[in-house]
């Protein structure tokens, strides 16, 4: 089972491993909940986010309080942009796990989706408080500060991510676009620079900067 469930095992690989053990029809409750998650995982791996929810719902008709069914059914939603039912998920999974980080966080990413910004940041600052070292979810806050217009308080927090993790490509991207419309090009330059470095193939990141270099604000 390990094989199924293991996020470094190849997407296909994994699908047909999962399909295979649950095919046996000897697993259930709990075990092939687990199957059903892992296929899911698998899925989105691969990209196949309708297929995953599929397998969430039917890893939560057999254990219906199950916590990872509707997370990560939440996160295949998200991926498709359809916020408001995964919100509905993260706020049974947050009802059901309230000390888990991770469903704080995503729940902001929903929110934050339905441009519900404000509540967002308390959905991620819950986040942090309970995980303080997560870098992404300092970025996550910082975008929502920036997408409120307070610019200042979106730097700091990206600021945050930056120094958790120095490879925070998005963190630099975003700060790089708030110092940019402060007024600040050799600072948004830099940070345009950074991600570049990190993900020198970003088509939009090398816009950025020609914009930059071009004095346009």
């Amino acid at each position: 089972m390990a094989q199924c469930g293991n996020p470094d095992t190849p997407a296909v690989v994994a699908i047909e491993v999962c399909s295979g053990l649950i095919s046996l029809g000897q697993y259930q409750a709990e075990d092939l909940e687990y199957l059903l998650i892992g296929r899911g995982n698998a899925r989105m791996r691969g990209g196949d986010m309708t297929g995953a929810i599929i397998d969430y719902d039917l890893a939560q008709n057999i254990v219906f309080n199950s916590v990872g069914a509707r997370y990560n059914r939440a996160l295949a939603r998200i991926e498709l942009d359809q916020y408001e039912a995964a919100l509905a998920d993260l706020d049974e999974v947050v009802a059901m796990s309230p000390t888990w980080a991770q469903g704080h966080g995503a729940r902001g990413t929903a929110l934050s989706g339905l441009d519900d910004d404000v509540a967002a940041i308390e959905a991620y600052s819950h986040a942090l408080e309970l995980a303080p070292t997560d870098a992404e979810v300092w970025t996550d806050r910082g975008v929502s500060y920036l997408i409120l217009g307070d610019l200042d308080r979106g730097i700091v927090d990206l600021n945050e991510a930056i120094r958790l993790n120095p490879r925070a490509a998005r963190a630099y991207i975003m700060r790089g676009l708030a110092r940019q419309e402060q007024g600040n090009p050799s600072s948004a330059l830099r940070d345009f620079d950074a991600a570049l470095a990190i993900w020198p193939d970003n088509t939009a990141v090398q816009g950025y900067r020609q914009q930059v270099l071009q004095g346009g604000q």
